[in-house]
């Protein structure tokens, strides 16, 4: 009973040196940016023996402001379930990406707002190359049945960058822990539009971390474009972070 269930933390505290978003609401494209970016994210896992997982995540995006203050712009949750056997795996997976604003007026990082939401399953795995290398790679197919977001325009309101209808994906990882000190990191995610019937997203994005213990510091880089829509998007971002995790026991 002592080890079938046990909850595990992760905390998270980043700096984005650049981000950039560009969307398409009019004759011509507006970039929104995101530079200098501080984020906190703590998430905690519930584990059933190894197989059933449920996990909750808050994501905080703060902009500097005056000497010793931080000026919070955003708020991401995350929510999800899966079920796991031999490496098997069945999922559920939901966020909310929501404005703040903290002085009664919307600051200029101010203005993106939105909800999506995965169904998929797959299979992951782990291969020793080496006593010391290992490589992990990571497959799932999925639907994505919603993804809804929002972009503040100047004197016009807000204007919808989701797409109408269904998305199915394809997503594809691959993880290599080297002596374990150091982990690889890269994956790739098309998206096709039933909607559109044609290929509607890409993702994509890499990084790197180095591990002692408990305590990790990583580079991390993420990319999307959204191709078919009438707003259609693009978004990058390069993050430096430090995470400490830990496990405890329920029983």
């Amino acid at each position: 009973m002592a080890n079938l269930f046990f909850t595990t933390w992760l905390l998270t505290l980043g700096f984005i040196p650049y981000s950039s978003y560009e969307y398409n609401l009019g004759p011509l494209p507006s970039v929104a940016r995101f530079d200098n970016t501080f984020v906190q994210t703590l998430e905690v896992d519930f584990y059933v023996a190894n197989m059933l997982r449920v996990y909750s995540n808050v994501e905080i995006r703060e902009m500097k402001a005056q000497t010793i203050y931080f000026d919070p712009y955003r708020v991401d949750f995350r929510i999800g379930a899966e079920l796991a056997y031999k490496g098997f795996f069945l999922g559920v997976f939901h966020e909310c990406d929501h404005d703040v604003v903290t002085t009664f007026e919307r600051n200029r990082y101010n203005g993106i707002d939105g909800a999506f939401a995965d169904i998929y399953a797959g299979w992951q795995g782990e291969f020793a190359v080496h006593p010391k290398v290992k490589l992990q790679p990571y497959a799932a197919l999925g639907v994505r049945p919603y993804d809804n977001f929002f972009v503040l325009v100047e004197g016009s309101g807000s204007s919808e960058v989701g797409y109408p209808g269904v998305n199915l994906f394809a997503e594809l990882h691959l993880g290599a822990d080297l002596f374990d000190l150091v982990r690889l990191r890269a994956m790739f995610r098309p998206e096709f539009s039933l909607y559109y019937r044609s290929l509607a997203c890409l993702q994509y994005g890499a990084g790197v971390e180095l591990r002692y213990r408990n305590i990790s510091l990583g580079v991390d880089w993420t990319s999307q474009v959204k191709l078919l829509y009438p707003a259609g998007s693009a978004s990058s971002e390069l993050m430096v972070y430090i995470s400490f995790r830990g496990q405890s026991k329920l029983f």
